[in-house]
């Protein structure tokens, strides 16, 4: 029996995107499957434990409290040196990482170079510090430090096997920044929607939800002034599942422009995820404009309860979202896309809605996961 080894420096976050398909599509092949990931959480800013019967391994690393620190940086140089140290005694035929950190990467590139029988998979997840939400004149006057953590990445990629990135966006990005040969997987999820959506007092009223961080990257300003233009002519509820630094200010300019704000907090168990998220119209997918990404993983939840979005970012997301018809691509400034969601009949609505599940299950399937995973591992005969 192969063994296969899954190098995530964030588990609590990776697990329920990504790994945990990816250790049941080995374990379905006879593959041993072992975790290898730090012992800090990212989101809870706490020591991590995972809470599953899988085989994990910890590395212990440096605890930060703010994301955007010297703290966080010093953690992950720990946790790649950890990963380096790791595989000096324990064998893999193959290994599965998440990435970033990019100090990660350039230490299993390393490793690939001396070690070139182990199968190594990358996956880019996120690209920093592209996609660093910090103004562009900061990124102006670090150019030279970013440069140097960006060619961490980029000039360690050609030792990968496999190199896959998680939306069409990011593989354009490092195809142009590594020159090296990308896949896009998106993420999966089962669909979890009802077959059949009851769409009461549509005309009078608009329920919003918003999942994920509240963090500096949401952009709030244009979550208010889309509420405060609905909420002129309807009532308008915002179900808030998650939690943030700026979580206060989002409740705040909800109240502020006309809406009632309903806060869950960090919600885990699906069933009472969907209880909240099924009951409503739309989902909000808005960020800052600077913020550089493709895909969102609120976007893939929003999809696997059958919402449809009001989406603000660009790439993959929106041209699914325009080509699919499965949500409003929003520009708060033009009035044609807010008289979309203004003026939108019930009939309208509910054909977007039915045209959820077969969008997810296009798009974003385990079964379809399972496809992928096949065609690149048989391109390279393993």
């Amino acid at each position: 029996m192969g063994k296969v080894l899954i190098i995530s420096c964030n588990d609590s976050y990776d697990y329920h995107t990504r790994t945990k398909y990816v250790k049941d599509y080995f374990q379905k092949r006879g593959y041993k499957v072992e975790f290898l990931t730090a012992d800090f959480d990212h989101r809870s800013k706490a020591r991590y434990r995972a809470k599953r019967k899988d085989t994990m391994h910890y590395i212990h690393v440096k605890s930060y409290k703010r994301n955007l620190s010297i703290s966080r940086i010093l953690s992950h140089i720990q946790f790649a040196k950890g990963v380096r140290d790791y595989l000096k005694h324990n064998s893999y035929e193959l290994i599965y990482h998440c990435a970033p950190p990019n100090y990660t990467i350039k230490e299993l590139s390393h490793f690939k170079k001396k070690n070139s029988d182990v199968f190594l998979i990358t996956e880019i997840g996120d690209m920093w510090p592209e996609t660093l939400p910090i103004p562009k004149i900061a990124k102006r006057l670090c150019y030279i430090p970013l440069k140097r953590w960006e060619n961490l990445r980029n000039k360690n990629l050609n030792n990968s096997d496999i190199l896959i990135t998680e939306c069409n966006l990011f593989q354009a990005m490092i195809e142009s920044k590594a020159h090296a040969a990308a896949k896009t997987l998106y993420f999966c999820k089962p669909f979890a929607g009802r077959d059949n959506f009851i769409c009461p007092d549509f005309g009078l009223e608009m329920k919003l939800c918003y999942l994920g961080s509240i963090n500096n990257i949401v952009d709030i300003d244009v979550i208010a002034r889309l509420v405060k233009v609905i909420s002129a002519g309807r009532r308008v509820t915002v179900d808030i599942i998650g939690d943030g630094e700026k979580r206060e200010r989002l409740v705040s300019e909800i109240k502020k422009n006309g809406a009632e704000a309903v806060f869950h907090g960090m919600i885990f168990d699906e069933y009472r995820k969907r209880d909240v998220l099924e009951k409503c119209h739309f989902a909000l997918n808005i960020m800052k404009p600077q913020v550089c990404v493709g895909m969102t993983m609120k976007s893939l939840d929003y999809f696997s309860y059958g919402i449809p979005v009001i989406n603000n970012i660009g790439g993959d997301i929106k041209e699914l979202v325009s080509r699919e018809r499965v949500g409003i691509n929003l520009d708060i400034s033009n009035s044609r896309t807010l008289d979309r969601i203004l003026h939108m009949t019930e009939r309208d609505y509910l054909e977007m809605r039915g045209r959820m599940k077969d969008f997810h299950n296009q798009y974003f399937s385990v079964e379809g996961f399972d496809r992928s995973m096949d065609r690149l591992l048989k391109m390279e005969e393993i």
